[in-house]
């Protein structure tokens, strides 16, 4: 079963819908694109532990992220994000890697 995808460096405007349906993945990485947001049913991961999504175009983030149990780190540096959605600041046990503002 495929467990990691990295989609850096692909010039992608959006995640491919498709990757939504990867319930195996446990790290997903897509540095370095222009993705402007991330579709909520990105939650349907459970086993995800790690999003990387560094140097993109994401101004915000779905709620539905907090849904995902399993995930630890997500690292998303170098984006124009707002605030985070207040589920996902107070889930103490994911690393959050997120730009200052």
């Amino acid at each position: 079963a495929l467990t990691s995808l990295a989609l850096d460096n692909n010039a992608f405007a959006s995640l491919p819908s498709c990757v939504c349906a990867i319930t195996t993945l446990q790290r997903l990485t897509f540095d370095n694109n222009t993705v402007r947001f991330l579709h909520p049913k990105l939650s349907e991961l459970q086993s995800l532990t790690l999003l990387s999504a560094s140097n993109n175009r994401l101004t915000m983030l779905p709620h539905s992220l907090a849904l995902i149990t399993s995930l630890r780190s997500i690292a998303l540096a170098g984006n124009p994000l707002a605030p985070l959605p207040p589920s996902l600041r107070e889930r103490l046990d994911v690393d959050l890697d997120v730009p200052r503002t």
